[in-house]
């Protein structure tokens, strides 16, 4: 039985320190049941982001909002095909088709798979409806999951999943908000958390991801975060539960980094290694 100390709470939602599962999530965790019928209804954007959310992606992505970081991360996953796991619009396999990757997508939401149209690589709901029409436990292929593993009941066991696609050579990348980092910390008060959501199971520290990796058979062998965007309210510029703001400060973020490109993630690697910032870790880890 999962237990430990209450390090978040919002809106009657309490998430504890686990000392089962060696990182924090929800508690109770969420029936999983329950959860896998909100995804496969495909009630997840329509019931949970803003309105135009889908839209928004289409749009920042066709502006070149995202290819800087996009491109970073390819770099870290050269040499093999991808498989982006939880793709959305898919706006990462039409980059990485871009530059010439094959790469496939998994994604259950068929409202997201729509948005962007043809990317140039095939997107399916899920794990089974891809490998009835590839070969891909013969493939050794890379994996990306972001912004994933904060909704699933079993972190380790979804990742076990697609461990053996990786064979003895491949690389899985895994993206999540970057929780109780020291700037997030300066900002909470008696626990209170703004970041907590019945749609978010579990809050990852960079020691809860790695002991998560660990579990299921991954050696870390990258670290890395994105924009630190904890300094934005920090700054005086509190973008929580003000819409407009926040859009003003998130399109910032993306001037930022369509300007400097690559670099900007250099920059935020440095701040993550020096200080431990960024909103969202992003970690590679290789089979152990």
């Amino acid at each position: 039985m999962c237990y430990g100390p209450i390090v978040a709470k919002r809106n009657g939602l309490q998430v504890i320190d686990c000392k089962i599962c060696n990182h924090a999530h929800l508690n109770p965790i969420p029936d999983e049941s329950k959860m896998r019928e909100y995804y496969d209804q495909d009630r997840f954007y329509a019931e949970h982001s803003p309105p135009g959310w889908l839209k928004k992606e289409v749009e920042e992505f066709n502006a070149g909002f995202w290819n800087a970081g996009y491109d970073y991360q390819l770099d870290l996953l050269k040499g093999l095909p991808i498989l982006d796991v939880g793709c959305g619009i898919g706006a990462f396999l039409k980059r990485a088709y871009q530059k010439g990757c094959m790469c496939f997508g998994i994604e259950p939401s068929k409202v997201a798979r729509s948005m962007l149209g043809m990317v140039g690589a095939p997107m399916y709901p899920d794990l089974k409806s891809l490998e009835l029409m590839y070969e891909v436990s013969k493939i050794p292929m890379h994996v990306r999951m972001a912004l994933v593993l904060e909704h699933v009941p079993d972190p380790v066991a979804f990742i076990g999943e697609y461990v053996p696609l990786m064979r003895n050579v491949g690389k899985m990348m895994i993206i999540v908000p970057n929780e109780f980092n020291s700037l997030q910390n300066r900002i909470r008060k008696n626990n209170s958390a703004w970041f907590v959501s019945d749609v978010h199971v579990n809050y990852f520290s960079a020691q809860g991801l790695r002991n998560v990796m660990n579990e299921a058979g991954l050696k870390v062998v990258h670290e890395s975060a994105t924009f630190p965007m904890e300094l934005f309210i920090l700054a005086g510029l509190d973008y929580r539960n003000k819409d407009e703001l926040g859009k003003k400060v998130h399109k910032a973020r993306l001037h930022f980094e369509r300007t400097f490109g690559k670099n900007a993630f250099r920059l935020y690697n440095y701040l993550y290694k020096k200080y431990g910032w960024g909103r969202e870790l992003v970690f590679v880890g290789s089979r152990q």
